[in-house]
């Protein structure tokens, strides 16, 4: 399409500037309306990486920040049990360069020797009132020693969101406790040498955070009004806990190795021992694996999806390991309530995606419970589904680096 090239020409354009003042006020003009060219062609915001212990999702943002080139792929592919943990980790990193390339290149603007048509100064008004988006929206710097004959790029800030413990600062993942290949590795700067390209003077930004915090923020990002108190709780391939409070995402201490005590829900002496070293955790009676190995134990059934069928048949075992895994779940609310004093809780993660009876089962139950009749406190489902991460990611990196 035309709109997706800016052509530059070759001699300055002419004006009659017998009216204008000076020469430097239409040089200024042909700067602003060239530069709200380029944003008039830019259609691509920060990138989302949510990289989880059982799929990866990436997805770009456009400028009025709806997703775009969502793409999801499992997670194991990356990694293979037999495989040293460098090995592992070099082909995560090559399937996720693969992944975020054509996102990239779908933001490359072309530049030619071709002569363009310039305004004259009294159509400019017009002609900006027609754009898109805000120039104020935006901050950039067009590369330096950049050859006009190539494609001009942009940095991209690109939010990358992995499960555990990480050093933002270093961009290290410090603890994964489902994706232990990830440990002490610089993650960040590997992905951004990797998607560098040799004709750009410029680095696209990658941005460390834990999924926690993406998915939380990108939930947040939804509600309107904005809630004061706000806390989203992911169950997944492990479970997260992320926290906002007067706009702010509450931080983490990165020195803890072990989930927050608030979400140990079972003290009895018999309690499964979590992954992260304590017992009685969520994570051990309502993640997703933790809740297929139950059915596989007490049912005989092997995956999320015969579960759900399941209890769609009124199965009484499918049913009663529903309703127990919705009363851990609520436990765990029930704590988070008392611990943050928030307004809203919302549930997401891919297992209750898997599991819709789930859901409806803490709903339900929520409902009995004096604890949450309370106005206070609202407990909702995830309004973006499997793609809070990603766009919690995206926003996140842009507000990261200013733009």
């Amino acid at each position: 399409m035309a709109d997706n090239h800016l052509t530059v020409g070759e001699s300055p354009p002419q004006f009659d500037v017998t009216n204008s003042g000076s020469i430097q006020a239409n040089h200024s003009i042909c700067v602003i309306w060239a530069l709200l060219r380029i944003l008039s062609v830019m259609q691509l915001g920060p990138i989302g990486i949510d990289l989880g212990g059982t799929n990866i999702r990436i997805g770009g943002t456009a400028t009025d920040g709806t997703l775009q080139h969502v793409r999801r792929f499992p997670t194991r592919s990356a990694h293979a049990a037999n495989e040293s943990h460098g090995l592992s980790y070099e082909r995560l990193i090559s399937n996720l360069k693969s992944e975020i390339d054509p996102i990239l290149e779908s933001q490359v603007l072309q530049i030619s020797n071709s002569k363009t048509q310039f305004p004259n100064p009294s159509d400019l008004k017009s002609q900006t009132s027609n754009l898109k988006f805000q120039i104020s929206n935006f901050k950039f710097q067009i590369p330096q020693g950049q050859n006009t004959e190539s494609p001009l790029r942009f940095p991209i800030p690109i939010g990358l969101a992995v499960p555990g413990v990480i050093d933002a600062q270093a961009g290290i993942v410090r603890r994964s406790v489902n994706l232990p290949f990830l440990e002490n590795r610089p993650i960040a700067r590997d992905l951004s040498e990797a998607i560098q390209k040799s004709d750009s003077p410029t680095s696209n930004i990658v941005v460390l955070m834990t999924d926690a915090d993406a998915a939380t923020w990108g939930e947040y990002s939804t509600m309107n009004p904005l809630p004061r108190r706000f806390a989203h709780l992911r169950i997944g391939t492990g479970i997260a806990l992320g926290i906002v409070i007067d706009g702010v995402p509450q931080p983490r201490d990165p020195n803890r190795r072990t989930h927050l005590p608030l979400l140990v829900v079972d003290h009895s002496p018999s309690a499964g021992e979590c992954p992260c070293g304590l017992r009685g955790c969520l994570e051990t009676i309502a993640s997703g694996p933790a809740i297929t190995s139950q059915a596989r134990a007490m049912l005989g059934i092997t995956n999320l999806n015969k579960l759900e069928q399941a209890v769609a048949q009124g199965h009484p075992g499918a049913l009663d390991l529903i309703s127990n895994c919705a009363s851990a779940i609520l436990v765990a609310c029930a704590a988070i309530q008392g611990e943050f004093m928030v307004d809203m809780i919302s549930l997401g993660g891919g297992a209750l995606f898997a599991l819709p009876s789930l859901l409806e089962s803490c709903h339900s139950t929520a409902k009995k419970s004096r604890n949450f009749r309370e106005k206070t406190l609202v407990l909702g489902p995830a309004a973006l589904g499997d793609n809070a991460g990603v766009f919690g990611a995206a926003l996140l990196a842009q507000m990261h680096i200013g733009c």
